[in-house]
């Protein structure tokens, strides 16, 4: 009975390793299947133990996963995220820069919940732009179950979810189902980053849109008192409330048709932060906490909000108006200022804005989104309910320890006013808002993307028209 030493080749150096394969492959090229030299490389691969060979095997192809085997039901996401790392929550095919809707999507075909964004009948509440958060962002999408077939409300094959989305299907139900269903917020938040969370899922009707059903959104700009004059601010604010023309507050997007830059504003107010939604706050015993000479906060280092509520907004609409407050709160422009912007009177025909810089969009956040009050039934496990508590609160820990470091080395430089040091030297030389130079006007910033769009056309780049040939309609 032969015998054949096991060889250790763990307690071999590299060289000796390196030598050992050339002198197998040597043997390999110069043996016949019938050769004794076979039979010993035969031998040596007995050495190998059965979980290495396993490894060594190729993998097979995995089997593509079977969409037609599921049914689908339409869902609400309730969404929150740090945009601050994204250029914005929308998302295109060719993405080429990170936005958070490419990583839900990426998250929902992992799971194998839909097959791609194309048929999921996809609709979101508003989009943020780069570096914009929100703690309320809704979606709406049909995704695939794991309920029985039969439960109403339900349909098989994704072309049905496009019927059912546009009401073509008569008498199909509404599935309000939560029992047995897939968590699909444990799933989802297992692989998306840790600064994009979902906060539960509700089941909708089949024609839900997240977009058109909402009837208002709320957003919340954050920032330090210092030397501001939080109550000439607070008057500036309640300008805004009504319906008003702000194409003087906002950036124009030629891609749009916008045929009216009118907006209703329900609310538009300035209060400390955590007392922004208490509608007794300037009654308290401490009045509104602010200087009676200055207006300005007597804590410099204390934290306000600027909350604004509206059925819809235009581009940057939010950052503009929230610049103008703060050069009102700095004492360079008079309180009345946004009224002289609303009013068209007052400015040169078929001008555009003028050339203000926008407020930073870090502070900015999309807070809520108002829909029916019965429109949704938030569901979430209570374990994910935790995993959520302690991931967010890793998440506040490490940027609460970057504040802090950042606070000590503000407190080691000697001599600076704090007030001072929260908006600049003062000594730069400010042109009033009125007196600055114009962005291009509506006009012009259409006609010189057509001319654009002209030129691409001619250098055989096809350009996306409707069947008409004229630039597609939005409705904002």
């Amino acid at each position: 009975m032969s015998t054949h030493k096991v060889v250790n080749y763990s307690e071999w150096s590299k060289e000796d390793l390196i030598g050992r394969v050339k002198e197998l492959e040597g043997i390999v090229q110069t043996a016949t299947p019938n050769s004794r030299s076979h039979k010993t490389i035969n031998q040596e691969c007995k050495c190998i133990p059965p979980t290495t060979k396993a490894k060594l095997r190729k993998k097979a192809a995995p089997r593509p996963f079977d969409f037609k085997a599921h049914p689908l039901r339409p869902i609400a996401l309730r969404l929150s995220y740090l945009g601050w790392s994204y250029h914005g929550l929308a998302s295109q095919e060719t993405d080429t820069v990170p936005t958070v809707e490419s990583h839900v999507f990426n998250a929902l075909m992992t799971a194998k919940l839909i097959p791609d964004r194309k048929v999921c009948q996809f609709s979101r509440c508003g989009r943020t732009d780069k570096g914009v958060s929100a703690f309320e962002q809704v979606l709406g999408l049909w995704i695939r179950s794991s309920l029985g077939a039969s439960t109403a409300g339900l349909v098989k094959g994704w072309e049905n979810a496009e019927q059912a989305k546009k009401g073509l299907i008569k008498d199909l139900g509404y599935c309000d189902v939560v029992d047995g269903e897939m968590d699909y917020v444990g799933i989802l938040n297992r692989i998306l980053p840790k600064d994009i969370r979902v906060l539960g899922w509700s089941p909708v009707p089949p024609t839900f849109d997240a977009r058109f059903d909402c009837q208002y959104r709320r957003y919340k700009y954050l920032f330090p008192a210092g030397a501001l004059d939080i109550r000439e601010m607070r008057t500036t604010a309640s300008q805004y409330t009504g319906v008003h023309d702000f194409r003087n507050f906002c950036k124009v997007d030629p891609a749009k048709n916008i045929s009216s830059y009118e907006r209703r504003v329900l609310d538009a107010d300035v209060r400390p932060l955590g007392l922004e939604d208490d509608p007794n706050w300037a009654d308290g015993p401490n009045g509104d906490g602010l200087d009676s000479g200055t207006g300005q906060a007597l804590e410099a280092d204390k934290f306000y909000v600027f909350t604004v509520t509206g059925h819809a907004f235009l581009w940057h609409q939010v950052r503009c108006m929230m610049a103008i407050l703060f050069l009102v709160g700095l004492r360079k422009e008079p309180s009345n200022l946004p009224t002289t912007l609303m009013d068209l009177s007052a400015h040169p025909p078929n001008s555009g804005r003028p050339a203000y810089d926008m407020a930073s969009e870090i502070p900015l956040v999309l807070v809520e989104c108002g829909y029916d009050a019965d429109m949704f039934r938030w569901h979430r496990d209570d374990a994910e309910s935790m995993k959520l508590a302690h991931g967010l609160r890793e998440l506040w820990r490490d940027y609460a320890v970057r504040s802090v470091q950042i606070g000590r080395l503000i407190q080691g430089v000697v001599g600076m006013d704090e007030r001072r040091l929260s908006w600049g030297s003062g000594k730069e030389k400010y042109v009033p808002v009125m007196k600055l130079g114009r962005c291009d006007s509506v006009e012009e910033r259409i006609r010189k993307s057509d001319d654009a769009k002209t030129r691409k056309r001619g250098a055989g780049t096809p350009d996306k028209v409707n069947d008409a040939g004229k630039r597609p309609k939005m409705v904002e």
